[in-house]
């Protein structure tokens, strides 16, 4: 189970309780994020996309003696879990891809050349605010620094302690801690799903703040091997469909 960026694993809490008695459930931190140490430059380095990402996770699965399993992944976790469907057919029954949306080439990277502020520490505590006001961002506006009514995408005033986990979380992933966000956020393009050969499970929820952008890939046309599955609002919505496909999986295993 692979979380969003830059959060850690522990964001996963309340599905993997949710999913408690369908089987063994394993969520790690990714690389550089929550308790987990960063990749090496060198890997780093070979490339910009989220290869490093999806070797990782292969070395994580055979070091925790995985020869087949099921993979779940939102946002960033969704992005590293199809670039590794892609490159490990073998190893997967199947994949939830929770919280994908579909952006044009040009519209990313215009988005992508705003969103990720340096929060390199400064003496004057300034990235502190930085990284605070982003957080807030992120639950009332797409993308988070265009700050109108067009992009508007919550009326409501976000928790304080969910804008307060999200600046620890972003502060304890360090001044790199876009690394494998900005990689996934490249990776944003549905395309890359109909590269997969493994049953694909994706998860519509209405609850999404990217759901405008989630609704272009009803205009796909997605092949047998990808179902769509359209939720409500609600989390436990999401939660019971999620659990469904894993039990699905699991009963005929």
């Amino acid at each position: 189970m692979l979380h969003p960026s830059p959060l850690s694993s522990e964001m996963m809490v309340g599905l993997m309780t949710s999913l408690g008695d369908v089987g063994k459930l394993v969520a790690p931190d990714t690389p550089g994020y929550g308790m987990s140490d960063a990749l090496d430059e060198r890997s780093l380095s070979s490339s910009d996309n989220l290869d490093p990402y999806v070797a990782w996770l292969d070395d994580f699965a055979v070091a925790m003696g995985f020869d087949e399993f099921g993979l779940y992944g939102t946002a960033t976790g969704a992005q590293i879990s199809i670039e590794y469907a892609k490159a490990h057919p073998t190893r997967l029954r199947y994949c939830i891809l929770d919280n994908v949306v579909h952006f044009e080439q040009r519209e990313r990277e215009e988005i992508a050349a705003s969103y990720f502020p340096d929060l390199s520490p400064t003496l004057d505590g300034s990235h502190l605010a930085r990284a605070w006001e982003m957080s807030t961002g992120l639950f009332k506006w797409f993308p988070w620094n265009s700050k109108d009514e067009a992009h508007r995408i919550s009326d409501v005033e976000p928790d304080v302690d969910a804008v307060q986990a999200t600046v620890l979380a972003t502060l304890t992933a360090g001044k790199r801690y876009d690394e494998a966000y900005s990689r996934a956020f490249k990776n944003e393009n549905a395309n890359n799903i109909l590269e997969i050969g493994v049953p694909v499970h994706i998860i519509r929820w209405e609850g999404s703040i990217l759901s405008r952008y989630a609704a272009r890939l009803d205009e796909f046309s997605w092949p047998d091997n990808v179902q769509m599955h359209h939720c409500a609002k609600d989390s436990d919505s999401r939660f019971n469909e999620i659990r469904r496909i894993v039990r699905r999986y699991s009963n005929s295993h």
